[in-house]
């Protein structure tokens, strides 16, 4: 049968409302199933976050809820498809009865190392010339005189050597010291350098003209022992060198003249030096007096003058000997003759 135009018109329009009409249900149906899958999963989350926040209070209690169950569920924690919680972590129970979570072995821990911090190391000044070292060993050879003197301690002087940072340049050294690393004292707790005495030997000399001594004694590095074999004139005096120990005697069976012919002394000794006469005689030439005198020795601090057997110092002016601090011994020997303006002419102390 042939419809018109009109009614054919009608059918097209009622076919496309229902389209229309179907099309509307069906998204209205979508939107709500994913609204509903969306408040699931909220829910979800929410639940596993207040179990969780339960699980780590302060009394370690249990707190969870069940996640309910939906067509849509995903698994947020471990656990079985009945919807368990997640397994917790294990708890240990106290003496007190308290829950307390696990603890590592102690015997497995890490055992904490310290070191002891030494304490802090203070050097003595470092020397900058020789003056320096030799007036520092001076000191410690006078402190080390009167505790032998006064049967002090030596070991309380032994403490007082220097502790250097750095090692004294050898030319700095007076003869008969070195400078040493000290590396195992404990109670300074650190390296350091100081002065040691060398073990010196002793040089002999056969001499019989005052060149000769004077350029012997003066630039000698050892101890020497020097034999006088004639005797002769001093024209100027002759210093004995610092830590040095000279020995001067005439030839066996004999006593030989050393006459002094200028205004000066015989001998000055430097400091940390001896001098040791025998068997020799020391003539001044009965000079004038005044000044530092004519003929003898001349003793300061830190020096040592020994006269032995046979040792005579004669006409000498302004002391025999001149005593300013040091150490004079006289075993055997005389000193006569002498004169000076003021104070003994024998031995002059100033």
């Amino acid at each position: 049968m042939r419809m018109k135009k009109g009614q054919m018109i009608m059918v097209l329009k009622r076919m496309l409302s229902y389209a229309l009409i179907l099309c509307l249900v069906a998204g209205i149906t979508d939107v709500y199933s994913l609204s509903a899958n969306a408040k699931e999963v909220m829910q979800g989350q929410q639940v596993y976050a207040e179990g969780a926040s339960a699980r780590t209070g302060a009394d370690g209690a249990e707190d969870t809820e069940a996640i309910p169950e939906t067509e849509n569920r995903e698994e947020i924690e471990t656990g079985d498809a009945d919807g368990e919680s997640p397994a917790e972590e294990p708890v240990a129970e106290d003496e007190e009865g308290s829950n307390s979570v696990d603890e590592v072995d102690s015997d497995a821990e890490e055992e904490e190392v310290t070191e002891e911090t030494p304490s802090d190391v203070v050097y003595d000044p470092q020397p900058t010339n020789r003056q320096e070292v030799e007036a520092i060993i001076n000191a410690f050879q006078d402190a080390q005189e009167e505790a032998v003197a006064a049967g002090g301690d030596l070991e309380a002087v032994l403490a007082t050597k220097p502790h250097w940072e750095q090692e004294v340049p050898e030319e700095w050294m007076p003869g008969g010291y070195r400078c040493e690393k000290v590396e195992d004292d404990v109670e300074f707790g650190a390296e350091y350098y100081t002065f040691f005495t060398e073990i010196m030997p002793t040089v002999n000399y056969f001499i019989s003209d005052f060149a000769t001594l004077k350029s012997t004694m003066e630039y000698a590095t050892t101890n020497l022992d020097i034999e006088i074999t004639g005797g002769f004139d001093f024209t100027d005096n002759i210093y004995v060198p610092y830590n040095i120990s000279v020995t001067l005697h005439s030839t066996a069976g004999s006593n030989y003249v050393l006459l002094q012919t200028a205004r000066i002394k015989h001998f000055l000794i430097s400091s940390g030096g001896t001098l040791v006469l025998k068997d020799i005689t020391l003539d001044g030439g009965s000079g004038p007096t005044g000044g530092s005198g004519q003929g003898g020795v001349a003793v300061s601090t830190s020096t040592k003058l020994l006269m032995e057997d046979g040792t005579i110092i004669k006409n000498c002016t302004e002391g025999g000997v001149r005593l300013s601090g040091g150490e004079m011994i006289m075993n055997e020997g005389k000193i006569t003759d002498n004169s000076t303006s003021t104070g003994g002419g024998g031995v002059k102390i100033t």
